[in-house]
């Protein structure tokens, strides 16, 4: 690894990304190591702490600098406000067990919540005192991210050895700290409603309601957590985001090739297609991106209906997924992704992808254009993947877009996803594992500020 030159004032968007990158993602690595005993594992986890503080505020900075950009236009406005979302959410995928399954809890909506300027410069005072205080915590501030819904700011805390998870909501002053006593003792009492009532304002009362509603779903979703934290190690046994199962490391020799050729293809487990494109323009890498993958698409003749996907757009979308900054390519690789000088087009053979399902004993078939519209009806938040309006049936089961997502936005091989989405089927219920993590002594703790 190779350190990142700190940007000053009046470098571009990107370099100050890089940096936040950097600092979030290699900084532990780059300082001590990997970590062999409990000494050098106290120092590591300190100095990933302090990138992760570093890379936080070099993030808030690049959302206020963002939103004041007039130069740029809306939607690439939106574009690098993502791009920033995605840095903190690597730092949150770090946090919650290097697992999508460890951040799902956390995300109650479909959508990232939108930031707040006046809230993120409120909250970010908390969560950088608290920061401050100790390097053996860190505060993780959740509108920073796109998929933490649930909490103010998550704070990871190894200050009594154990690692502990603790969420916050930052309400202060005399008024929020008399209404949450206040509520607290009209809950402890059981009479609530008649409670409350009696003693507050209309105003005070819907304060409390979504003081209340907040303790509740933080409770429902720490209570996933904890549940979907002892899943991590035997999930992990099938499907680790960075081993033979990723194809990250055939997108790396490609980049190298389209740098040198202006673009490359890959065919991956004989039914994606990829086409890469290099170019310092955008557009023109979009153009040679292009021009590789619809190469691919003739020479199949009308053979297979193609699915065709943009993974570091369908990343940026998704709520829970291994970020793209994480993924097991270069830094620099993952930094000419975010510019577009590298784009990447994808698609996936249907008839082709069937077959690998079938391999795996699995009797997949193509459902009607009826059924397709009706699941997508029913299932609003779970779209399936389709070919030609057709989305793939087992029996009676359309299998929900949400099952293939991880081929898109974790470069997962299809191969590979054939074999999980055939797991997942035919396992029997995972919320019936009761061992605990061997990782780590997990406490959940709910705090009020």
């Amino acid at each position: 690894m190779t350190k990142v030159q700190q940007p000053n004032a009046d470098s571009d968007f990107f370099s100050k990304w890089h940096y936040a990158l950097w600092k979030a993602i290699n900084f532990g690595h780059e300082m001590h190591g990997s970590p062999t005993d409990k000494k050098t594992m106290k120092a590591f986890q300190r100095q990933c702490h302090r990138g992760f503080d570093h890379a936080q505020k070099l993030l808030l900075e690049l959302v206020m600098e963002n939103r004041l950009n007039n130069s740029i236009t809306p939607k690439e406005q939106k574009y690098r406000e993502l791009l920033i979302r995605k840095v903190a959410d690597s730092i949150a995928y770090s946090i919650c067990g290097m697992s999508p399954s460890g951040l799902a809890p956390w995300c109650t909506q479909q959508t990232p919540i939108h930031i707040d300027l006046q809230e993120l410069e409120f909250t970010s005072k908390c969560a950088c005192k608290l920061n401050s205080d100790s390097k053996d915590q860190f505060c993780l501030i959740a509108d920073l991210t796109s998929c933490i819904h649930a909490c103010d700011i998550l704070r990871i805390d190894f200050r009594e050895g154990a690692q502990r998870i603790s969420t916050m909501e930052v309400k202060t002053g005399p008024k929020n700290d008399e209404l949450y006593k206040s509520l607290m003792d009209g809950v402890g009492k059981r009479v609530c409603q008649h409670y409350l009532v009696e003693k507050h304002t209309v105003k005070d009362l819907k304060q409390m309601r979504r003081m209340l509603s907040q303790i509740t779903t933080n409770y429902k979703c720490t209570t996933k957590f904890l549940r979907n934290l002892q899943k991590i190690p035997n999930e992990m046994s099938w499907y680790p985001a960075y081993s033979s199962r990723s194809f990250a490391p055939g997108i790396s020799k490609a980049i190298a090739s389209a740098m040198e050729l202006g673009a490359a293809g890959v065919l991956v487990d004989g039914c994606l297609l990829i086409g890469l494109g290099y170019s310092k323009d955008p557009v023109e890498a979009a153009a040679n991106a292009n021009l590789i993958y619809d190469g691919f698409e003739k020479r199949l003749d009308g053979e297979s209906e193609v699915r065709r996907f943009s993974p570091i757009k369908d990343n940026l979308d998704a709520m829970v997924c291994v970020p793209f900054c994480v993924w097991n390519l270069s830094l620099d690789e993952r930094v000419l992704l975010a510019r577009r000088e590298v784009v990447m087009k994808c698609g996936l053979i249907g008839d082709r992808f069937l077959k690998l399902l079938k391999e795996n004993n699995c009797s997949f078939e193509f459902a009607t254009r009826k059924e397709t519209a009706l699941y997508k009806q029913q299932n609003p938040g779970k779209s399936p993947w389709e070919w030609d309006h057709r989305a793939i049936k087992l029996g009676n089961l359309i299998v929900g877009g949400h099952l293939i997502q991880p081929l898109s936005t974790d470069l997962v091989h299809p191969a590979a996803m054939a074999e999980i989405i055939c797991a997942k089927l035919n396992e029997s219920d995972m919320d019936d594992i009761e061992s605990a993590s061997p990782n780590a002594s997990i406490v959940i703790n709910f705090e009020y500020l």
